[in-house]
Order: C-alpha cells, then sequence, then structure tokens
C-alpha cells in the first residue's frame, strides 16, 4: 500500500473521524513502522502496523493512531527541540517504503556490510538540512525524508537518511547502542 492510501485509510476509520470531529487542526507530523527483518516493510502484501502520529501546536500534543484500527493513543507530550513539529504531506512522498528499504539496504550494504541487520526501524518524517546533516544550513524548510534504522545482531544502529521525493541517500551513520544509553553521573 502506499503511504497516501495508509494515510487516508487510517483518515476515513471510525475512531479517526470521532476524533476530528473534537481535535479539528492536529496535522499529520509522521509515520513509523517496525519489523524484525527489512524484508517484512515491503511488498504490497506487507501487513506491518504504520503508526501515525498528528501533531497539536496549539497544545504541544500529538496523537497516534495504528494502521491497522487496533488502537489510537490518548494526547502525549510532544518530544521536540524548542520548535513546532513541521507538517508530513503524504502527497509530497515520490519513495514508497518499498523503494526506500531497498535504496537503504543497498546503502547499509555499500558503507556498513561487515554488520548482520536484525531489526528495522522506518520513520517517515519532514525534516530540515540541519536535522539531517546536524550542521547550520541557510534552507530551513523542511522536506520528508525516510529515517531508517537498524539494529544488528553486534547491537550497533545503522542509520540511513533518504529524501522521500528524490530517493537520494542524504546522511549515513553507524554507532553502537552503549552511545545512547546515559552515563551515570553519579559513579
Amino acid at each position: 500500500m502506499t503511504i497516501s492510501g495508509i494515510v487516508s485509510s487510517v483518515e476515513k476509520d471510525n475512531r479517526f473521524q470521532e476524533w476530528r470531529r473534537g481535535n479539528k487542526t492536529p496535522y499529520l507530523s509522521s509515520m513509523f513502522a517496525m519489523a524484525k527483518d527489512a524484508s517484512l516493510l515491503t511488498g504490497s502484501d506487507s501487513d506491518v502496523e504504520w503508526l501515525l502520529s498528528y501533531y497539536d501546536k496549539e497544545e504541544d500534543t500529538f496523537t497516534t493512531f495504528s494502521s491497522n484500527g487496533k488502537k489510537n493513543s490518548e494526547k502525549e507530550q510532544a518530544f521536540k527541540k524548542k520548535a513546532t513539529l513541521p507538517k508530513l504531506d503524504p502527497g509530497s512522498v515520490k519513495v514508497e517504503a518499498e523503494e526506500a528499504i531497498k535504496i537503504a539496504e543497498k546503502a547499509r550494504q555499500d558503507g556498513f556490510s561487515g554488520e548482520t541487520p536484525g531489526s528495522v526501524i522506518a520513520i517517515l518524517q519532514p525534516l530540515t538540512d540541519a536535522e539531517i546533516s546536524g550542521r547550520k544550513s541557510s534552507r530551513k524548510e523542511a522536506n520528508p525524508v525516510w529515517n531508517i534504522t537498524y539494529i544488528t545482531a553486534s547491537y550497533s544502529v545503522i542509520n540511513i537518511k533518504i529524501d522521500a521525493e528524490t530517493g537520494k541517500v542524504l546522511a549515513g551513520s553507524s554507532s553502537r547502542i552503549t552511545d545512547f544509553v546515559q552515563k551515570d553521573s553519579s559513579a
């Protein structure tokens, strides 16, 4: 199913429609899926669950809906860096999930072939150049980006960012999971 198709399916669901009646201003800000293997995120028969987050900038909260219609979350405080979350326009996505995974797989094999991939996380979200590269940029506009993350058998994290309009690999990096664990300052 296409990204636009997933969004349309969620937004036609009765749970979403009921929520929308009382929540007119929130907009789609990101989509998230996780699988034990990258191949599970590809193919038209993929039954992976996508989580779609709708951001309410007035309340600085988001509500998440599942593509399988089984659940939706209550309003949660937004996790962000002192800024309004940008809107994700599914119509601007030209590179679907299946193609993004293929591009990420090639980039992983080319740049990080020594790692055996395990779980994979796919996030579709608007990012600025600075958020992609970690450096200041003159262009402030956020564009849709596939943020594909692999957790490897050796507990490394491989992250590949792909432009969701062009399919261009924007960034790739690898780090150890332990790099994400905060050090106990009292030790």
